[in-house]
């Protein structure tokens, strides 16, 4: 009798343990992503808008000045460390930059193109990472489509090429299946005393497989200073013609320089309005702490904005449609720790990571 009793104990138990293993497994899995500007090193409206050639040529050399003085490479050290806390399984970069100069004494703006090497963003990065034991591949890019070069004071050219990056966690169940890119149909020039300046604006994607749930994963980098431009990229990326038209599930990440509150007025609620009236997710109000402002600190064009790191707009985003279970939001290179031993911040923009539950 007693081994009866206790041979249906165990039964019962089984049978109670079967079904709670069984959902446990069929539980979708956990999805991270995250949305990196790696800031290209200066800015350049100052240069930009030089009134004549002379000022140009003193303007272009501060900024080859300050992206020298902002060095990514220390800074990619920080960023590795960084995503390799986050483990993200996707991310999205922006402002991924290839720096080149002319020889010395070359000093002809576009006519002679520059190919001297200087910085290469993504390669440090990827570098770094593999040092930090974070297995990432890039994994599809938009082939850095604003290329420009200007003559400076300093006796030689500079040139930069940027643009969009997606990179992918080396790992089983992540499968990339096809990768696609396109530029927008709005772009602007700015005619300068020492070229054209032409910013093309660009959008990369994957179609990718996790542990057996489909998805596309777009990254994207909207105009910066010219609202009505980017407006219209907006609306060209959540159009039925743009990379979001395919069915099934998209998650985009990307700098919108459009902020929802309007915090700052060159950067309006407009082109976010845009994204999220087509249905997309926006997921910060669904499980970040605070405001999630993500750029515009006073005093930090070379990085060395004072502590604590006050952001004054949040323009770095994660959607996804149809909307996704958000289980975590968070933002990162905000903390003092997170600065080169010279007192850099990692970027001008937080990092954005966002943990998804894929699929219901």
């Amino acid at each position: 009798m007693k081994r009866a009793i206790f041979a249906t104990a165990v039964l019962v138990a089984a049978l109670a343990v079967a079904p709670a293993a069984e959902a446990k497994a069929k539980r979708p899995p956990k999805l991270t992503v995250m949305t990196q500007n790696l800031y290209l090193g200066s800015g350049l409206i100052a240069a930009a808008t030089a009134p004549d050639r002379p000022t140009f040529e003193q303007r272009a050399a501060t900024v080859w000045q300050n992206v020298q003085a902002t060095d990514f490479p220390a800074r990619a050290k920080r960023l590795a460390r960084l995503i390799k806390g986050a483990n993200p399984d996707l991310i999205g970069l922006q402002e991924v930059t290839r720096w080149y100069r002319s020889p010395n004494g070359v000093k002809d703006g576009n006519a002679t193109r520059s190919n001297i090497l200087v910085y290469d963003f993504l390669k440090s990065l990827l570098r770094e990472l593999g040092k930090a034991g974070a297995r990432y591949k890039a994994v599809a890019t938009d082939g850095l489509p604003t290329d420009i070069e200007a003559p400076t004071a300093l006796g030689y050219d500079i040139r930069f090429a940027l643009g969009n990056v997606i990179l992918a966690k080396r790992e089983r169940g992540l499968k990339i299946r096809r990768k696609s890119f396109g530029q927008y149909k709005a772009q602007f020039t700015i005619n300068t005393p020492g070229g054209p300046f032409a910013a093309h604006r660009a959008w990369v994607a994957v179609d990718a497989t996790f542990k057996g749930k489909r998805f596309r994963f777009v990254d994207t980098h909207l105009e910066s200073e010219v609202p009505p431009t980017r407006l219209q990229e907006a609306v060209e990326l959540a159009s039925k013609a743009g990379p979001l038209r395919v069915k099934g599930q998209k998650i985009l990440v990307g700098d919108l320089n459009s902020d929802p509150k309007g915090r700052r007025p060159n950067d309006g609620p407009e082109s976010y309005k845009a994204v999220t009236r087509t249905g997309f997710q926006d997921a910060w109000p669904k499980a970040g702490r605070g405001l999630g402002l993500t750029s515009d600190a006073l005093n930090n064009e070379l990085l060395r904005a004072p502590i604590p790191l006050r952001y004054r707009e949040r323009i770095d985003y994660a959607f996804a449609k149809p909307h996704l279970p958000v289980l975590k939001a968070g933002l990162l290179g905000l903390k003092p720790g997170d600065r080169t031993p010279s007192g850099l911040w990692p970027s001008d923009h937080a990092g954005l990571a966002v943990t998804y539950r894929l699929g219901r």
